[in-house]
């Protein structure tokens, strides 16, 4: 009988034993998949920190590359159909100032009297025709700006009429300002016939951009054949004409130099103001700077209705 309950209990140790042995076996597995696993995550976490320190480091150096490799003028690149004939909005706004007093002045001791009008704006297109590349990392155009009222954003009407100073008398009698006093009794005398007066009344679509007659610019041309119109308007021939041959930098060699100016119409510098510096044609058109520009830097615009570059 004690043989049989030994022999029982041998046979239960068995079993109990290889379980155990199993846990023992599953416990040792679970712990070196645990450290595996934990050092994949280390192994990532070190990865990722290096990745990241990597891209701190380089990222600006990417940024430049990715920027002067798109930031060029060529065709096939999205940049030159956007800088052929740029798609934002550009609005050219206009005050004029109205003499009130005109009855008063000049003739009495009455300074005069002036109101503003406006603003009066219109969306400007630019489009850059007969675009022409060189080897030398430069692209020539004729630009092209027209202007279209928008009266939607303005206050008055191109019919309102403005009395201002006649520009035409101002400027005739300016260039005999040096003269003796017979000649300028003359000039006084022949205002006088010809009905001219300090004071003018036109409308602002004349003043502006259509222009109106006036028999001092017609008589001018008789004597000053290279002047080139036979009206007076502060920008009449302007809308839908071009203003001059541009000679720019592409920036596929230098990316600093991108749509900087290499001359206009052929020339680095004008002849219309006294000194070197103020005659320099120098910046771009005003549409686009180089890229990746330092704050210190200035930038410049080229602007050929003012004859000069400015800041």
């Amino acid at each position: 009988m004690e043989e049989d309950d030994r022999s029982s209990d041998e046979a239960l140790l068995v079993p109990l034993s290889a379980r155990r042995n199993r846990r023992v076996l599953a416990d040792r597995w679970s712990t070196k998949r645990c450290r595996r696993c934990f050092g994949f995550l280390g192994f990532l976490g070190i990865f990722f920190l290096f990745a990241s320190l990597l891209l701190v480091l380089t990222f600006r150096d990417i940024v430049e590359y990715v920027v002067k490799k798109e930031v060029v003028l060529a065709p096939g690149k999205q940049i030159f159909e956007l800088w052929k004939k740029p798609p934002v909005p550009i609005h050219f706004t206009i005050y004029l100032f109205n003499i009130t007093n005109k009855n008063d002045f000049p003739f009495a001791e009455k300074k005069p009297i002036v109101e503003e009008l406006g603003p009066f704006v219109f969306k400007e297109v630019w489009d850059r025709q007969q675009i022409r590349f060189y080897r030398n990392d430069t692209v020539s155009y004729r630009m092209v700006k027209s202007y279209f009222f928008d009266p939607t954003l303005s206050k008055g009407s191109l019919d309102d009429v403005v009395h201002g100073v006649n520009m035409p008398l101002l400027t005739a009698a300016s260039m005999f300002k040096n003269s003796g006093p017979l000649m300028k009794i003359a000039l006084a005398a022949a205002f006088r016939f010809l009905d001219e007066s300090v004071i003018s009344e036109h409308t602002v679509r004349e003043l502006l951009f259509d222009g109106y007659d006036d028999i001092l610019i017609k008589i001018g041309k008789q004597f000053f054949h290279s002047y080139p119109f036979d009206k007076f308007g502060y920008f009449f021939a302007r809308n839908g004409s071009d203003i001059g041959n541009f000679n720019i930098f592409t920036g596929a060699e230098d990316s600093s130099k991108f749509s900087i100016i290499n001359n206009w119409n052929g020339k680095e510098y004008l002849d219309v103001w006294g000194t070197k510096q103020c005659n320099k044609i120098e910046g771009t058109d005003g549409s686009t700077f180089p890229p990746l520009l330092e704050s210190s830097r200035d930038l410049y615009a080229f602007i050929p209705e003012i004859g000069r570059a400015h800041v």
